[in-house]
């Protein structure tokens, strides 16, 4: 996340989308048993350290509970349709101004500038509009019909290859 004139812009970074991953699986997954760190961690290819770094900023925010104990793990802490992704986003890569970091596109006060860094700012303002909107809730939904159609796909392809199996068997 940085910021352009004062505004907030948004960086979907890799920690970012690392977070976004860990909670949809904890959103998945918390009904049978709190999600474990170290599960998400193979799940997701990133060690369990960089995902404790992560889940102690959403937990300090408030957007998952710890349980603790054996068989402990993670809870979301809201509803999974009260948590938007500019959210899990913003919690994860607080704002910082990078103004000062970025190198100028041209000379300061030009009509270029002027008009490269508006066309930026509006960017990052339809892009934080559209990420507000999108809910974690969205996100499994998604995931729950990718997982169906995978299912149902993999079904198709051992019955296919049951029936193949008899055809050559009765010849």
């Amino acid at each position: 996340m940085g910021t352009s004139n004062g505004k907030v812009s948004m960086k979907l970074t890799k920690k970012v989308q690392v977070a976004v991953e860990a909670l949809a699986h904890v959103g998945l997954k918390q009904a049978a048993s709190p999600v474990n760190l170290t599960v998400i961690s193979r799940e997701l290819n990133v060690s369990v350290s960089y995902l404790e770094g992560i889940f102690q900023s959403l937990r300090l925010a408030g957007w998952v509970s710890p349980v603790r104990g054996p068989g402990g793990g993670y809870r979301l802490a809201h509803m999974a349709q009260d948590i938007s992704i500019a959210t899990i986003a913003q919690t994860v890569e607080p704002a910082r101004d990078n103004s000062a970091e970025a190198e100028p596109l041209a000379v300061e006060g030009s009509p270029v500038e002027d008009r490269t860094r508006a066309l930026v700012l509006r960017a990052h303002e339809t892009e934080l509009a559209f990420l507000e909107q999108v809910s974690l809730q969205d996100l499994l939904v998604q995931a729950s019909h990718r997982e169906k159609r995978r299912h149902t796909a993999r079904q198709t392809a051992v019955n296919y290859g049951d029936r193949l199996e008899e055809a050559l068997t009765a010849t």
